[in-house]
């Protein structure tokens, strides 16, 4: 069954004056089946190389904030009694959370779109208009002897590590 849908993209947006911003986020509402969902990017290194004066601790702690507030409103919307009217777009959602003024994150005007899975919409959303141009860290799995070179030195300094032994922990499971 096909179902509208809107949505914003979470923006931020560094200086109001030069506009210029980095989508952060993405929120979709789908009324018709009571859908409300939010993803946000924690990731801020792709802010700090374009902006420089970014506190990193401060924007994954807002967009962390604003991400749970959304995805509580989405759980109200499935679990409690619809006593009042609900919002017909993602706007009556997003200004609830993150009113509309001029700091630096700011929602996106609203877009529309039609979908059979509002949940993997959103996933698709966010991957199309965020994380496609985050930087992707280029982690190697460590193995255990990589793993050990970090605790062997300070073990080693503080005459520990002779007094190791190897020892295995059995469980019934």
């Amino acid at each position: 069954m096909k179902i509208s849908y809107s949505y914003s993209i979470l923006r931020y947006i560094h200086d109001i004056v030069t506009g210029e911003f980095i989508n952060v986020g993405v929120v979709l509402f789908a009324p018709h089946v009571r859908f409300l969902g939010c993803l946000c990017s924690p990731r801020y290194g792709r802010l700090s190389k374009m902006f420089l004066s970014i506190d990193g601790n401060h924007f994954k702690q807002i967009t962390r904030y604003i991400q749970d507030r959304i995805d509580e409103e989405g759980q109200r919307l499935i679990s409690e009694l619809a006593l009042e009217k609900l919002p017909q777009t993602v706007t009556g959602f997003t200004a609830r959370v993150l009113p509309v003024d001029d700091s630096s994150l700011q929602f996106s005007p609203e877009a529309y779109g039609i979908t059979d899975d509002p949940a993997a919409t959103l996933e698709k959303l966010y991957t199309r208009l965020v994380d496609q141009y985050c930087d992707k860290a280029n982690r190697t799995e460590r193995d255990e002897d990589d793993v050990w070179k970090t605790f062997k030195k300070p073990l080693e300094e503080k005459r520990i590590l002779g007094q190791l032994v190897p020892h295995q922990i059995v469980g019934r499971n």
